[in-house]
């Protein structure tokens, strides 16, 4: 077979294959277009509008997890929340008052007394520097009786009564406060003070002291000093120091108990300063003197040496006080006033 016969039979071939391909579109685009539809358009609606439309809303390509995170968990700084602690809200307590005790205020160095008439005993007291008292009273202390305030601020208290059983008892404005009560201060000691009597037996190393009147017919109204260091005591300063001892020792001399460098004990009671022409320098008291003990009785604090003076002041007529100043000891005697 040659060429160009080869050629005409492809052409052929084609033109066939265009003629259907084209006869066929025909068929669907003409023949089916004047066919009526297999389906009827109703139910063709109906069975559309019958679909649940499950479209929905766009989903988003970022997670709900990193939204909530975002905009619930954090604030637009970037930052997470503060914590909010929830904090029960507070019970109402009925609560007891606070007081501040007595015996934080002030200490009671000595008591006077009057079983007889209660309303003239008295009360030597100091104030301590955490109670904040003005004036005079916080260097000097004040001396009270039944019925007399404290110093300001402490108004509010009040001594009740004083007695030797329940020492100074102080009453309150607040009606609620109960009553308290302050003793002096009792200090250790090894040594016995005994209240002799005519039948007792004196210790062994004691020296014997003149007792009971001395038959001295000299009376004088003021102290007198009868040797270098000898005083004879006057009515009026014996009655002075009988009822005002307490505002004496507050006023004519500052003192303290006296510590021995050596032992660190307390050995007796130290004059740091006298008053010039007060009772206590017309007694001899000299600045730095350091009272060891009386009538042989060793004493540390100015309480006991009031205690023993006022147990045996029935019982002695002559006081001979062991006085150290400076190292060096010294003997002062005292003469008291004779009954004549």
């Amino acid at each position: 077979m040659n060429v160009s016969r080869l050629r005409n039979t492809i052409w052929i071939v084609s033109a066939l294959l265009t003629t259907g391909l084209g006869w066929y579109v025909y068929e669907i685009v003409v023949v089916f277009r004047n066919s009526e539809s297999l389906v009827a358009s109703a139910d063709v609606k109906r069975v559309l509008e019958d679909v649940e439309d499950e479209s929905g809303p766009t989903r988003s390509l970022v997670s709900s997890q990193l939204v909530t995170e975002t905009f619930y968990n954090f604030d637009w700084t970037g930052k997470p929340p503060s914590i909010v602690v929830e904090v029960d809200a507070p019970v109402a307590v009925d609560a007891e008052p606070i007081y501040v005790p007595i015996a934080e205020v002030l200490d009671v160095y000595f008591l006077q007394v009057d079983s007889a008439h209660p309303e003239r005993s008295r009360t030597f007291i100091k104030y301590k520097t955490a109670a904040n008292v003005q004036g005079e009273a916080s260097t000097l202390g004040e001396v009270l009786s039944p019925g007399d305030p404290l110093a300001e601020p402490h108004e509010y208290a009040t001594v009740a009564s004083i007695s030797f059983e329940d020492g100074v008892t102080f009453a309150f404005e607040d009606g609620d406060r109960p009553n308290e009560s302050m003793r002096p201060e009792e200090y250790a000691t090894e040594l016995e003070i005994p209240k002799v009597d005519a039948s007792s037996v004196l210790r062994p190393g004691v020296m014997s002291i003149p007792r009971g009147r001395r038959g001295a017919s000299w009376r004088p109204t003021q102290t007198t000093k009868v040797g270098s260091d000898s005083f004879q005591i006057g009515l009026e300063d014996a009655e002075d120091l009988g009822e005002n001892y307490a505002h004496i020792l507050s006023n004519d001399v500052r003192h303290r108990r006296h510590r021995d460098p050596k032992t660190g004990k307390f050995d007796g009671i130290e004059i740091q300063t006298v008053e010039s022409g007060s009772t206590a320098a017309r007694h001899g008291a000299e600045e730095g003197d350091v009272i060891k003990s009386i009538n042989g009785h060793p004493v540390t604090s100015v309480s006991e040496a009031i205690t023993f003076v006022k147990n045996h002041q029935g019982e002695y007529s002559t006081w001979e006080v062991i006085v150290s100043n400076r190292g060096v000891d010294r003997t002062v005697t005292y003469y008291s006033p004779s009954e004549d």
